[in-house]
């Protein structure tokens, strides 16, 4: 039977097999047919065994599936107490799972787990729920990590039963959850004010105004280290606060040296609403004159109160910045395939398809070489015979234009850079400066500095003008790289042809 052969799949080490496993019972137990449900009905023990057992090698991809079978097996249990017992620490854990489809299969099997207690026990339904929360609550003494769950299973509880919670409970759970709200573990704090906006906009304003006092000053006498990364939270909490139970009401509430920051929350507010109503007016203004009913304001769902994200986003100064943030997002394509072969996203290299750049955008044209390339990509460059031959009257191919009158030009620089090279300190300015500084002067010409020029040797003041030393005129040709080597000689040809003159001055003077 398959049921038979999918049982041993539960411990297997194979991740895809044990998931195939839990996949098969997951349909065995919710299929509708009679013969499924009386096979299920009969098996009833054999499945709670196994699953309880294979909860230690239960991997994390597993998770949904299994969740489901449990709330399966749940549903169809009479006494259904000490199996709940048994899986409540693995339901609160797997609602901090990373996957949206195990967490949200969490939280059904713990309001599964809550309604198969109303029924089956002969208490009444407060009862019930009373020993449910305790249960569940119980939890808050482990490590962080549980504790985190903890808040945010009992948080989905309230969501469900809102209006059913005792009074009595709802006080206790808000005095605990301040209490963990002073921990230092940033997902317990994130937990816990996600708890309180649940409670916020689900507990009526009667039922929660008993506990605004404690609730306000909670909100601002935790741990200094972790409130400023979280500071944007409890802003948005006491602007629901606010909302639900006027301003002067909760600033009567916080304390003094906090009050500043209500006031500030406050006016923030206050602005957003005129510029939300202008915004209205205007929009009203343009649309048609037909009058359509005001819309009911409805409950938000429980996932965007406890994990959505809040609402600056939608605040006016920082809509831009969170639009560029996106925009500046990485972005990937896929490059499909032709008609005939699609892409197989089942192959292993379609990996190879995902590129960086829209291949719908036309490529720009390479640069087309002036050599001939093989079959097999190789260049083909011809040896001097051959271009001869192709040169020839009679050759069929045709002279390629650019190739030999490149080679000429080579060859005609090469002789002109021959002639115009110069013995080393003769005269090392660059060849491309002949024009500005020719090396053959006339008559008429003077050199550089030769006013400066004694005539027993050295140099000399003249008045009016600046002292002799070795000018060097700026010339473009100087940031050339190739040409570093022969700037650096002509420096240092200066320096020699300096020292050198200074020697024979001291020389003449020594014979004095």
């Amino acid at each position: 039977m398959l049921y038979d052969l999918a049982l041993p799949w539960l411990q297997a080490t194979d991740v895809t097999q044990q998931k195939k496993a839990y996949r098969i019972l997951e349909q065995i137990c919710g299929a509708d047919s009679e013969s499924s449900k009386k096979f299920v009905l009969s098996h009833l023990n054999d499945l709670q065994e196994s699953l309880l057992k294979t909860l230690a090698s239960s991997s994390s991809a597993s998770k949904t599936p299994r969740l489901r079978c449990l709330a399966h097996i749940v549903r169809k249990l009479e006494n259904p107490v000490q199996f709940i017992q048994a899986i409540i620490p693995e339901v609160i854990l797997c609602t901090k799972e990373v996957a949206v489809k195990a967490r949200s299969s969490a939280f059904t099997l713990l309001i599964e787990c809550c309604n198969t207690t109303f029924r089956s026990s002969g208490k009444t339904r407060q009862e019930c729920l009373t020993s449910f929360l305790e249960l569940v609550i119980a939890g808050i003494a482990g490590s962080p990590h549980m504790i985190s769950a903890t808040i945010i299973s009992v948080s989905r509880v309230l969501y469900e039963f809102r209006s059913e919670i005792p009074s009595a409970i709802l006080e206790q759970l808000i005095q605990g959850i301040l209490v963990c709200l002073r921990s230092v573990a940033r997902d317990v704090i994130k937990s816990c004010l996600g708890f309180f906006k649940v409670i916020i906009s689900v507990t009526s304003q009667q039922d929660l105004l008993p506990y605004v006092q404690d609730l306000v000053g909670g909100l601002v006498a935790w741990n200094d280290s972790t409130r400023r990364r979280f500071r944007y939270n409890v802003k948005v909490l006491f602007e629901r606060l606010i909302r639900k139970f006027g301003y002067q009401t909760i600033y009567k509430c916080t304390p003094e040296e906090h009050q500043k920051l209500v006031h500030n929350i406050y006016k923030t507010t206050q602005r957003l609403k005129r510029q939300k109503m202008a915004a209205r007016r205007e929009r009203k203004s343009h649309e048609d004159t037909e009058r359509t009913e005001p819309e009911t304001p409805q409950l938000e769902s429980y996932e965007d109160l406890m994990f959505g994200e809040d609402e600056e986003e939608e605040r006016p100064g920082n809509q831009g910045r969170k639009g560029n943030e996106r925009a500046k997002g990485p972005k990937a394509w896929i490059r499909e395939g032709t008609e005939e072969e699609p892409v197989d996203f089942l192959d292993p290299a379609v990996v190879q398809r995902v590129v960086a750049t829209d291949p719908t955008k036309p490529t720009k044209r390479k640069a087309t070489d002036d050599f001939e390339t093989s079959t097999d990509g190789k260049l083909i460059i011809p040896d001097d015979e051959d271009e001869e031959e192709r040169n020839e009257p009679g050759s069929k191919r045709k002279r390629k234009p650019g190739l030999q009158d490149s080679d000429d030009d080579m060859e005609d620089s090469s002789a002109s850079w021959k002639k115009k090279r110069k013995p080393f300190g003769a005269d090392n300015d660059d060849d491309d400066n002949d024009e500005a500084l020719p090396s053959k002067r006339g008559k008429g010409e003077k050199a550089v500095g030769a006013e400066y020029k004694a005539k027993r040797g050295g140099d000399m003041k003249k008045k009016g003008k600046p002292d002799p030393f070795a000018y060097v005129p700026l010339q473009l040709n100087m940031l050339n790289k190739r040409k570093q080597r022969k700037m650096t000689g002509q420096f240092k040809g200066l320096v020699r042809a300096t020292k050198r003159g200074a020697a024979n001055v001291r020389h003449k003077k020594g014979k004095r």
